[in-house]
């Protein structure tokens, strides 16, 4: 079987954790891909959010700033964080 080879220890340092809440049915979707892709909810969700996060950034034309000092950029503040 080909594949990548990934340094576990190395991978497991640059990650930080993330809780959400979602919509039950959200999160059934999540674990029926899963399950059947073979593939960790964890996984799933990085790709999601890294898909979704280009996409933004695409339709925004460049990236998104990054945050200073833990703070949204000056041209953010103010702005809700709720999509409709």
């Amino acid at each position: 079987m080909g594949g990548t080879v990934v340094n576990q220890d190395a991978y497991r340092a640059r990650l930080e954790r993330l809780q959400v809440c979602v919509p039950k049915s959200i999160m059934d979707r999540c674990w029926d891909i899963a399950s059947i892709d073979r593939v960790t909810v964890a996984s799933l969700v990085e790709e999601a959010l890294s898909r979704e996060f280009d996409r933004r950034e695409a339709q925004r034309g460049e990236p998104y700033p990054p945050r200073r000092n833990g703070q949204p950029s000056e041209s953010l503040q103010g702005r809700s964080n709720i999509t409709p």
